[in-house]
């Protein structure tokens, strides 16, 4: 998509809120992404791990049919997707989930990443480590947390076409790479938010092959927008 067809969506008053909260991810990563984004027919099926800013978005973009959108935004807080429920009631193409987190140690880490083209990684996942308590969800420093009940809220038949990595928090949104290998296209674009806090590059390139499109460092704008290299 052209700047021009981006910008009358993005009001001054989506802005200005986008604006009041620096943790969000910067507006100017979601106009990154769109702009690879062309109009087509079949919907773009986008996953976005970690509901916040850019998921009144792609309300936008549904409601005034500028891309044809299936969005499935997963969170781990209970009370955050509850309130983007109310906010986004009745918007068809959007599906907000609430996953518990599940916790694994260190060689549990290593036997998703070595064998993720080889097994069924959510099999394997289901066999592996515990439950997350509630009371340290919001632990920015959680080590190897993911969401348990991911898998629930994946297309069945369809490849996820966008995945945008925001949560959940510390290192465990690595996981998503194994995880997801059966489940990418072949070009995948990938977003993802403060993505210098841990090895998640490292770890993604243990998984998949990819192009670096655009990153930005600076002050809490830290994000990077990839694509996975076509076989």
């Amino acid at each position: 998509m052209l700047i021009k067809e981006i910008e009358p969506f993005l009001t001054l008053d989506e802005i200005e809120k986008w604006k009041a909260n620096r943790m969000q991810m910067d507006i100017a990563a979601f106009v990154h992404l769109m702009r690879r984004l062309e109009p087509r027919d079949k919907p773009y099926h986008i996953l976005e791990l970690g509901t916040g800013a850019t998921t009144p978005c792609w309300q936008t973009i549904i409601q005034r049919e500028i891309l044809p959108i299936q969005l499935i935004s997963v969170h781990h807080d209970q009370h955050a997707v509850a309130a983007f429920q109310k906010q986004l009631k009745g918007v068809e193409g959007i599906e907000l989930r609430c996953s518990k987190l599940k916790q694994i140690d260190d060689q549990e880490w290593e036997k998703l990443f070595t064998h993720a083209s080889q097994v069924d990684t959510w099999d394997l996942f289901n066999q592996l480590g515990k439950d997350v308590a509630p009371s340290d969800y919001a632990l920015y420093t959680i080590r190897n947390a993911f969401y348990a009940d991911l898998k629930q809220s994946l297309p069945d038949e369809e490849k996820v076409d966008v995945l945008i990595l925001a949560g959940p928090y510390g290192n465990g949104r690595s996981l998503a790479f194994p995880l997801l290998y059966q489940y990418a296209s072949k070009e995948m674009l990938i977003l993802i938010h403060h993505f210098d806090d841990y090895d998640i590059l490292h770890d993604l390139s243990r998984v998949f092959n990819y192009n670096e499109i655009y990153r930005e460092v600076r002050g809490y704008e830290r994000w990077i927008l990839l694509q996975l290299k076509k076989e």
